[in-house]
């Protein structure tokens, strides 16, 4: 992203992954393509809306086909084992994660 656009000054850089547990993107925001934007207030660290949104898939390749290699998570039981599955692919690890996931183990 640095060489490529040398002559932006990136202020975001975001590491993503949507609801659907798919693997994650990089997206970024520099203060140049903010100032060609006429609703900069609103889209200034919004992932999605950047000109420099999935960047770097090549060097996340390995990482994406982890998850690629793992049932999509519409197609998981309904069952207490997928519930687990499914909370620790779309939450953040941690106490409250662990602490929440006791009750299902």
């Amino acid at each position: 992203m640095w060489f490529d656009d040398p002559g932006h000054t990136f202020y975001y850089v975001t590491l993503t992954t949507p609801g659907e547990a798919f693997g994650p993107a990089l997206s970024a925001w520099s203060h140049e393509a903010l100032a060609l934007r006429t609703d900069a207030d609103e889209v200034r660290y919004s992932y999605a809306d950047s000109p420099f949104s999935i960047l770097g898939e090549q060097h996340l390749k390995p990482v994406r086909d982890l998850f690629a290699a793992r049932p999509e998570v519409f197609d998981i039981a309904d069952d207490d084992a997928s519930e687990v599955d499914r909370a620790r692919r779309l939450n953040p690890p941690g106490p409250a994660l662990d602490a929440w996931l006791d009750h299902w183990t």
